[in-house]
């Protein structure tokens, strides 16, 4: 199945292009410049690997959380092309893909990423990743920085990615990337998992409180 990958919810932005066993893919740092770029970036992908837009099959964004206007612009871009491809659309959490991208460059298994939500409140991802690479979330909410210190003492992760908020939450690394590349087996997963039958209009979607993805 030919499927397009992008995550614009960053100051990077990242197209996958996966064909059978390969893929094609380009990850640039272009803050503030998605909306100049992205197009572009995916056609350079489409030719690249010698495929017309008319043969990809399926499209899947990265849906936050992270910036409203980079989330925004993919999701507008990828239902635009749904439309007259007659294709489904889902959408991925960016901070799954970020940790998936990190799994495969460190080998690292356990996961946390931390990032400021602004007015008081801290989006928490736990992440654990199997012998046989699958990957499970242990949890994807918000809530405030003191309350997130208790789950993150109790996942115990190798490494903790993202922001540091107050003198609460120091991370270790602070290069938060949802690179699209090692993306395929999660979107295929979600795919199947939605029984291959995706709604078209696929909206962002954002962290809201500690129970749910809310979509705006």
């Amino acid at each position: 199945m030919i499927t397009l990958a992008i995550d614009t919810s960053t100051a990077y932005a990242s197209v996958s292009l996966f064909i059978d066993q390969k893929v094609f893919t380009q990850t640039s740092y272009l803050p503030r410049q998605h909306n100049q770029y992205l197009l572009p970036m995916i056609d350079e992908i489409l030719t690249k690997a010698g495929v017309k837009k008319h043969k990809v099959e399926l499209l899947a964004y990265g849906v936050g959380p992270g910036s409203f206007v980079g989330v925004r612009l993919a999701a507008s871009i990828m239902h635009a092309m749904s439309l007259p491809l007659s294709v489904p659309v889902i959408g991925f959490s960016s901070m799954k893909a970020s940790a998936i991208n990190h799994f495969y460059k460190t080998g690292q298994r356990r996961i946390a990423i931390v990032l400021d939500a602004r007015m008081g409140d801290v989006y928490l991802g736990l992440y654990e990743i199997s012998a046989s690479e699958d990957i499970r979330t242990i949890a994807e909410y918000s809530d405030t920085p003191s309350q997130l210190v208790a789950a993150l003492h109790a996942f115990a992760p190798a490494v903790l990615i993202g922001d540091q908020v107050e003198d609460f939450i120091l991370p270790d690394e602070t290069e938060y990337c949802p690179d699209t590349q090692y993306l395929f087996p999660l979107i295929k997963q979600e795919y199947q998992a939605h029984d291959q039958s995706m709604d078209r209009d696929a909206l962002p979607v954002y962290l809201q409180g500690t129970k749910h993805w809310r979509k705006l």
